[in-house]
C-alpha cells in the first residue's frame, strides 16, 4: 500500500514547529472533543500496527494530515469549501501564524454559522472543516498572515471499511457480500460520526456557549439513545 507522506525530513524546521504545536493542540482536543481525540487515536494505533513505516506528519499528532497556508496576505480569502478529502465530523485545529494586527485583519470568517471572528497571531481554533467553510479577513498589504491546518484525512477511515484495501481494490475485489457489509457500515457511520461532537455538559466549565451551533440538536439525540 502506499505511504503516508509527511515532511520527510523529520529535522526540518516546520517539524519541529508542527511537533511543538501538536503537543498543545493535542490536550486541546481532548478537552473539548474528546470522543473525536479517542476515535483519532485509535485509528492511528490501529493504522500504525498494520504499518509501522507509515508516517504522520508528527509523532505527537492523532491528525492523518497538515497544511502549511503560506499564501501571504490574500490566503484564503474565499470560502475554502468542504473538501471530500476531510472527515466529515473529523476535527480539524487551525492555528493563525505571521504578523498582522487582528483588530485590523486576518479575522477567521465561518461562512455556515454566519460568524466573524477575530484570530490574532497564535490563537487556534477547533473546527469541522468537512462540514463548515471558512476563509479569512484580508490584512493590510504590509503584514503577513499564514496558518496551519492539522486535519483528518476521510482516506484511512475508508480503507479501513474496505477491509484494509483502496477504494480501487474494493471495487475489483471485493464479493458482493463485502459491498453490502460496506454499505451497511458506512450508514452506521452517520450516527457514529455525530457521537463524536460535544454536547454542552461533556465540556469544561469555562467553555463559552454563546456561539450558535449544533448542541441541543446533538444533546437532544444523545439523550433518547
Amino acid at each position: 500500500m502506499r505511504h503516508l507522506v509527511g515532511f520527510g525530513n523529520r529535522r526540518c524546521g516546520s517539524v519541529e514547529l508542527l511537533t511543538h504545536i501538536d503537543l498543545r493542540h493535542s490536550g486541546l482536543l481532548q478537552l473539548y472533543c474528546s470522543a473525536a481525540f479517542s476515535a483519532l487515536a485509535a485509528e492511528k494505533k490501529a493504522f500504525l500496527e498494520h504499518d509501522p513505516r507509515a508516517l504522520y506528519p508528527s509523532d505527537a499528532s492523532v491528525f492523518s494530515a497538515a497544511t502549511f497556508e503560506l499564501g501571504g496576505p490574500h490566503s484564503r480569502t474565499h470560502p475554502s469549501g468542504t473538501p471530500y478529502r476531510h472527515q466529515a465530523a473529523g476535527w480539524s485545529i487551525l492555528t493563525a501564524l505571521g504578523s498582522y494586527s487582528s483588530m485590523r485583519g486576518g479575522h477567521i470568517i465561518l461562512w455556515d454559522l454566519g460568524l466573524v471572528v477575530s484570530f490574532p497571531v497564535g490563537s487556534s481554533i477547533l473546527i469541522p472543516t468537512g462540514l463548515v467553510r471558512y476563509s479569512f479577513v484580508t490584512v493590510r498589504p504590509n503584514e503577513r498572515r499564514y496558518s496551519l491546518l492539522q486535519w483528518a484525512g476521510s482516506g484511512i477511515p475508508r480503507w479501513f471499511r474496505n477491509g484494509k484495501r483502496s477504494d480501487v481494490e474494493f471495487a475489483v475485489n471485493a464479493t458482493r457480500e463485502e459491498h453490502v457489509a460496506r454499505e451497511e457500515r458506512r450508514q452506521a457511520a452517520h450516527a457514529e460520526a455525530l457521537d463524536l461532537f460535544p454536547i454542552e455538559a461533556e465540556l469544561p466549565d469555562d467553555c463559552d456557549m454563546s456561539l450558535p451551533f449544533m448542541w441541543e440538536e446533538n444533546a437532544a439525540r444523545k439523550n433518547t439513545d
